[in-house]
């Protein structure tokens, strides 16, 4: 039999490996520039317009014109001609994706930029000159500002001498700068990059789902059929009536969420400060801690029994809607981190109607499973009874409600690193003692399946505590030893060079630009460490810097000394200056602590 050709057996791989080496490879292909005017000839004075379209390469992108954060060079349109003047360019939005860590927004395949400018007095044939400006990255390595040119015939004639209609105004240009602040993890993170992408269909989506998700808190679930009890007793077995009571309850909890949204949206972002007063986090930690209890049958949560036969002794949609209300109220603590995150939003934003419109939101969230249940024949028995599984999730839900009481607490004393840890630690392990041992739900099928996943779930979840516990104490106990707070960077030349070959020592060179994302992370999340920085000061470090403004000269010579074709690019030199690796990417401190060791570093 014979035998495929071997590149024939392994398609696959050999394909992937194709195209990781092209990746790797990726060289600073200028962006192409073509440009197209509206009309090539105008009379003296008059305004022209067109486009510039401009193609990026395979795996390259520029950066959004405004950029994202400060540090990052745009893409900019500019018209060399002293004569003419460019009066607009719309630059288009780019497309968001995380950079370096960030979230930024970058232009990438083929982008249109809309221009407009004005003829000079004087007459005759012309060569327009654009000039696009742009620093380009791969999704690992940045390249080193540049710019390319084109051109385009053009032709002014005398007022008057050629049918020159008034062009239609260039799309406007966007003035507003993004915010160039850190992007936020989790809840609050998702609402600011739906705000800032103008995603309202999300936003409210997830709004919605959040209210929701608040059904499930202690402070709500046990509130069900007490309400949909009081449904029926109104109803007397009307379902056209209960479903009018549920709309109004539901309208209820939408309209005081609606007011509360509205007040924080008209104080500001006075309102987000609450959250970093000491008093209020350890109140609000210790509230959620105590309202947890309900959920081991502690006690119950209920509404007063003076309320409640207050509300029996009104008409039905009144009492309905002032009872959503109350319960909006009674369901806003256990929405504590959500509500957290949707109240500073909403403060920032400074938007009464929008503030507003959120917390409707949520509360129309909260309510709608009130309208469902009440809509049906079987009212509050269609709620899953009290004991087998669903005790067992209300248990679950108990300690993940306990957990946020305590991350409120820790927020509250600034815990530092070992603290936090330690306490994750604990909270995790006993959580999943708890369910082991001392809860004593039947054990079903679904309840057996339900416990395991959850005692798996809080047991890995001490396990990765207890880890970043360790490494908390290892980085302490490093920078204590290393009796260094920071890293002692020498400026590249030839003299320092020397020197450093005559040390004795490694020599650490980092290639590095203030345009440059990767550098950045590289530089925060390893060099700037306590590991980092016991590690590097091993030995001798040295920093190329091909910032905005560098000497070309300078640039040139270090690039053909190092081969430097983009940025990060990092040089490990064993003692005395011959080179032991070449690196374009470094990933954790335990990679930037292999490679000094192979390197002599003791």
């Amino acid at each position: 039999m014979t035998q495929a050709p071997f590149l024939a057996r392994f398609p696959i791989p050999i394909a992937l490996v194709a195209w990781l080496a092209l990746g790797a490879v990726a060289q600073n292909v200028p962006p192409t520039v073509t440009v197209k005017l509206d009309k090539p000839t105008v009379s003296a004075g008059k305004a022209f317009q067109g486009t510039a379209t401009v193609t990026f390469g395979p795996g390259l992108h520029g950066y959004q014109n405004p950029p994202s954060q400060d540090y990052m060079i745009p893409v900019s349109l500019t018209l060399a001609n002293k004569e003419f003047k460019l009066a607009k360019v719309a630059y288009p939005k780019g497309v968001v994706k995380s950079v370096a860590g960030d979230q930024a927004a970058v232009y990438d395949g083929t982008i249109a930029i809309a221009f407009q400018g004005t003829a000079p007095t004087k007459v005759g044939k012309f060569k327009l000159k654009f000039e696009l400006g742009y620093q380009q990255c791969t999704d690992e390595n940045c390249f080193p500002p540049g710019s390319v040119t084109a051109e385009v015939p053009f032709t002014v004639v005398k007022a008057g001498s050629e049918p020159d209609p008034e062009p239609e105004p260039a799309a406007t240009v966007a003035t507003e700068k993004p915010s160039a602040s850190p992007p936020t993890e989790g809840l609050a993170g998702s609402f600011q990059r739906f705000f800032s992408e103008g995603n309202y269909f999300l936003l409210f989506g997830v709004l919605f789902l959040v209210g929701l998700a608040v059904n499930l808190t202690p402070c709500v679930y046990p509130m069900i059929p007490i309400t949909l009890g009081f449904f029926s007793n109104q109803a007397a077995g009307s379902r056209a009536t209960r479903v009018q009571l549920g709309l109004m309850y539901m309208l209820g909890i939408g309209v005081m969420y609606g007011l509360v949204g509205g007040i924080v949206s008209g104080l500001g972002l006075g309102f987000g400060t609450l959250f970093t007063q000491t008093w209020f986090n350890v109140a609000l930690g210790l509230l959620m801690i105590v309202l947890a209890l309900s959920m081991f049958g502690l006690y119950e949560i209920g509404i007063p029994a003076p309320l409640q036969r207050h509300l029996h002794g009104r008409s039905g949609i009144v009492g309905a809607f002032i009872m959503g209300m109350l319960v909006g109220v009674g369901a806003a603590p256990c929405a504590g981190p959500a509500i957290a995150a949707i109240a500073a939003k909403a403060a920032e934003q400074r938007n009464v109607v929008l503030g507003t419109a959120m917390f409707t939101t949520v509360g129309l969230g909260l309510g709608l499973p009130y309208l469902v249940l009440a809509g049906t024949a079987a009212g509050a028995k269609a709620l899953p009874r009290a004991g087998g599984w669903m005790t067992v999730v209300k248990s679950i839900l108990g300690l993940i409600v306990i957990g946020v009481g305590l991350n409120y607490l820790l927020q509250a004393f600034a815990a530092n690193g070992q603290v936090v840890t330690l306490v994750w630690t604990g909270f995790g392990l006993a959580s999943a003692l708890y369910l082991f041992l001392f809860d004593k739900t039947d054990l079903t099928k679904v309840v057996l399946r339900i416990k395991g996943a959850a005692i798996l779930g809080f047991g890995l979840f001490g396990g990765m505590a207890f880890q970043q516990y360790q490494q908390v104490v290892k980085d302490a106990e490093l920078a204590r030893l290393g009796a260094v707070t920071r890293t002692n960077w020498i400026p590249f030349d030839d003299a320092s060079f020397e020197a450093a070959k005559a040390s004795g020592k490694p020599i650490f060179i980092d290639a590095t630009a203030n345009w440059c994302a990767e550098c950045r992370h590289i530089e925060h999340t390893i060099f700037d460490t306590p590991r980092g920085i016991v590690a590097l000061g091993k030995a001798v470090t040295m920093k190329i810097d091909w910032s905005t403004g560098a000497d070309q000269a300078y640039v040139k010579k270090t690039a053909d000394l190092f081969d430097i074709s983009g940025l990060p690019h990092l040089v490990v030199l064993k003692p005395g200056g011959e080179i032991h690796a070449v690196k374009n990417q470094l990933k954790s401190v335990d990679e930037l602590e292999a490679v000094l060791r192979e390197a002599g570093a003791e």
